[in-house]
């Protein structure tokens, strides 16, 4: 029988089903858990074979369904049969169908419903396997729910047990992108390769649509799909990690292979004392920057020996960013390590001739040519200075935003999930309406989703989406509170975890906060004390991250600088993401303050948009410490800096006020203390030291002045920012309030103009202490245990010393 007659049309009825019963006795129908494909057979089956098997797909249904599924494969068929080809795959490729997009079938047959419905059935089948592309853009007739009953039926139900705990159109993404792999490669679940869904995640990615991968690759790891030596997350496997330093060089292109290799060398001797973030930053200078502009300049050159005019034109040539002629801002660094380039070069020639002479040769880059380096680094300086002046006086107006914007969503969230979807609700006045966004389950049952959207009535504003507003609007509040409070770097705020939060008990009973922050640019350790209005912070976050547990999820986090990925731990700054927790990072961080400086509307003097960068509230920190009296480098110990002159350029938007009390101060404590400033203390000066944090204690709560300060407002204490009240001083606090204003109003009715100037200074410093109360005691939804550990009282032998 020809290919031609194989495929001959027949009628629709299939009333007599002994063709059911051939094609099943020849094994030609599916197989609901095999671990093979045997259905390819069935691709050079006989078009009244084929559509006999898909008739008798899932018998239980009607006879009407499996009537219809025969029909809509009959069209299919009749369409391809007018192609050339030995089987239907051939058919198929020979109609070009995947070339034409969702024109693939011809307009003039039959209805786009019987097309993409027979060829639901055909892939269910497995005779054909056709292109990720293609299938993306095509909306199947129920294949998705029909293939997951007769291929791999058990695996199927086991996936749906294991997604009920997550979102369901998550799980539906997941389904379908798992099946689309399934079809594509002709395979069983249990027989997908790690390499088999990186292909489909990379086509997908390259189309720009959500590949629905991410919950798929955590559902097929808990099938078993993918045992545990492969990564646990899709984004995992997805990263590269570190390239080797040949990767790095051959990223750049460099024509000259001889002088490539000398970079590669260079590169891989430097990485004993650089960091990989280092290392590519210099690869960038070196081969990106230097080599390859001089290659574009005389094409063919194998030499690091440039003549003058040469190495002249690549100089000028440096100084321009692009070519609209933009100026680059850091040329001096460029040069410097060129110059160190051939420095290294010059030297090791000397050690190790054979390797390194023949590419030694004079530096292109002079020292007239790094005369400039200290004006450029004096205008950076300059412009670091003028940002922190600028957004230094807002700061306080952002939190404030931050912290209203976080009490209205949460309010406005609270008042949404009182009521059902479809129902209206008043907050401050407006009204809002709950939308109706619940899906049908199994058994037709609701299934409501989890997040809630809301739209306000009157307003054409579209839809809110509380969640998502509620979420953003903490996080924002937390980064905002945690790093202006700490000045730490925003690498350093995401690798805090449930145990950087430590505490220290003294002899006197008292806790002492600390939040200890691990190791980044310096390599070096260190321990911040957290103020009150940190710790409530940190609470809150705690309690959010918790929410769900009693202990912070594990979580690994990805280091943006090296690379890498770091081992599970209990991270404070993660949330959901995309079927399991992971942790922020800095591009998600200065998202979510783009969007809170935006809420807030602030602005500069010009009416100028302003923006804040996670290191603008590290210099606003210890400028704020520095010019209210902080000895340097007690700054410098916060912020962890190795040198007091970084920490200087942080803070000298004023230099000469901030030096010459830095001076002044070095210069007392020098005559105070002559050849004796690192000399053993006595005892009697521990429990001098031990008794400061005694004294501190006063009626309206602890004054939180450092150790071998005076009180610079005279012991009235209400007037003085250091002072910390204790909630359940409120009470006096508003009988100060209230005795302030009758003596305000006695110093008028006398004249004592001069009287009343004072008192209201000093109630609008009372005012301020009654806010922070309120803000320190604003009661949380339930209490947070933080879990710190205790580091309990100090042993008796150095109880001297540590207090």
């Amino acid at each position: 029988m020809t290919a031609r007659a194989t495929t001959a049309h027949v009628g629709t009825g299939l009333s007599n089903l002994a063709m059911v019963d051939a094609a099943d006795s020849a094994g030609l129908l599916p197989v609901a858990n095999a671990t093979t494909v045997p259905r390819c057979r069935l691709a050079a089956a006989s078009a009244d074979e084929v559509v006999a098997a898909a008739h008798a797909l899932r018998p239980v249904d009607t006879a009407k369904a499996r009537r219809g599924r025969a029909e809509s494969a009959r069209a299919l068929l009749n369409w391809l049969s007018g192609f050339p080809g030995q089987d239907w795959p051939a058919r198929w490729a020979a109609s070009s169908a995947e070339i034409r997009g969702r024109d693939w079938y011809p307009r003039t047959g039959p209805a786009r419903g019987h097309m993409t419905g027979g060829m639901a059935v055909v892939l269910c089948l497995r005779i054909l396997r056709p292109g990720y592309a293609w299938m993306l853009g095509e909306r199947f007739l129920g294949l998705w729910s029909l293939f997951g009953d007769v291929n791999d039926r058990t695996e199927f139900a086991r996936l749906g047990e294991l997604a009920a705990g997550y979102d369901r159109q998550e799980h539906t993404e997941a389904v379908h992108a798992v099946i689309r792999v399934m079809v594509h490669t002709g395979k069983a679940m249990g027989a997908l390769e790690v390499a088999d869904l990186l292909a489909y995640v990379e086509v997908v990615t390259a189309t720009g649509r959500h590949n629905g991968m991410h919950v798929g690759w955590l559902l097929l790891h808990e099938l078993g799909v993918l045992d545990d030596g492969v990564a646990p997350a899709l984004h995992i496997a997805r990263s590269r990690g570190q390239r080797s330093m040949a990767e790095i060089v051959d990223g750049y292109r460099p024509a000259s292979p001889a002088v490539r290799d000398v970079f590669v060398r260079y590169l891989s001797d430097r990485s004993a004392s650089l960091d990989y973030a280092s290392l590519r930053v210099l690869a960038s200078r070196l081969v990106g920057l230097f080599w390859r502009q001089v290659e574009r300049l005389s094409p063919g050159i194998d030499t690091l020996r440039l003549d003058p005019a040469l190495a002249m034109r690549w100089k000028q040539g440096l100084s321009t960013l692009d070519a609209n002629g933009r100026r680059r801002l850091d040329p001096d660094a460029v040069l410097m390590s060129v110059r160190a380039f051939y420095a290294d070069v010059a030297q090791w020639a000397l050690v190790d001739p054979q390797i390194w002479g023949q590419w030694a040769a004079p530096s292109p880059v002079s020292d007239a040519d790094l005369g400039g380096y200290a004006k450029h680094l004096r205008h950076r300086q300059e412009r670091m200075h003028e940002r922190t002046r600028a957004l230094a006086p807002v700061l306080p107006a952002l939190a404030a935003a931050t912290d209203a914007r976080l009490a209205a969503a949460q309010a406005l969230l609270a008042a949404a999930l009182g009521v059902d979807e479809g129902e209206q609700f008043d907050v401050d006045g407006r009204c809002y309406l709950r939308l109706r966004r619940s899906r049908r389950g199994p058994g037709g049952a609701p299934r409501p989703y989890r997040r809630v959207r809301v739209s306000e009535h009157g307003v054409d504003g579209g839809v809110v989406d509380l969640t998502v507003e509620e979420a953003d609007a903490f996080w924002a509040w937390a980064i905002v509170e945690v790093l202006r409070h700490t000045g730490i770097r925003v690498e350093e705020m995401l690798e805090l975890t449930h145990l950087s939060l430590r505490r220290y008990v003294r002899e006197t009973g008292d806790v002492v906060p600390l939040l200890q922050v691990a190791p980044s640019k310096t390599d070096a350790e260190r321990v911040v004390p957290i103020s009150p209005e940190l710790l409530r912070v940190m609470a809150l976050i705690v309690g959010r991250v918790t929410a769900k547990g009693d202990r912070v999820p594990l979580v690994v986090r990805y280091d943006e600088h090296e690379k890498l990925w770091g081992p599970p731990l209990p991270h404070l700054f993660q949330r959901p993401f995309r079927g399991q927790h992971g942790v922020f990072s800095s591009r998600t961080v200065q998202d979510i303050l783009d969007r809170a400086v935006a809420a807030a509307g602030l602005a500069d003097v010009d009416g100028t948009p302003l923006r804040f960068t996670p290191h603008d509230f590290r210099r606003i920190f210890i400028t704020e410490l520095v010019n209210s009296g902080l000895p340097i480098h007690i700054g410098a110990a916060l912020l962890g800096h190795l040198s007091l002159e970084t920490t200087r350029g942080y803070v000298a938007i004023y230099p000469d006020q901030v030096i010459q009390h830095f001076q002044t101060f070095i210069t007392r404590r020098r005559a105070e203390r002559p050849g004796e400033e690192y000399r053993e203390p006595t005892t009697g000066e521990w429990d001098d030291f031990g008794e400061h944090f005694d004294l501190r204690r006063v009626e309206l709560g602890d004054c939180a002045r450092p150790y071998g300060t005076p009180c610079v407002h005279e012991h009235a204490c209400v007037r003085c920012p250091m002072l910390r009240i204790a909630p359940d001083q409120l009470g006096r606090l508003v009988e100060l309030e209230n005795d302030i204003h009758r003596r305000i109003a006695l110093a008028t009715a006398r004249g004592w103009f001069g009287e009343v100037a004072g008192l209201e200074t000093t109630l609008t410093h009372v005012l301020q202490k009654k806010d922070q109360v309120a803000r320190l005691s604003r009661p949380t939804a339930v209490p947070v245990v933080l879990g710190v550990p205790n580091l309990g009282e100090p042993p008796a032998s150095r109880q001297g010393r540590q207090r």
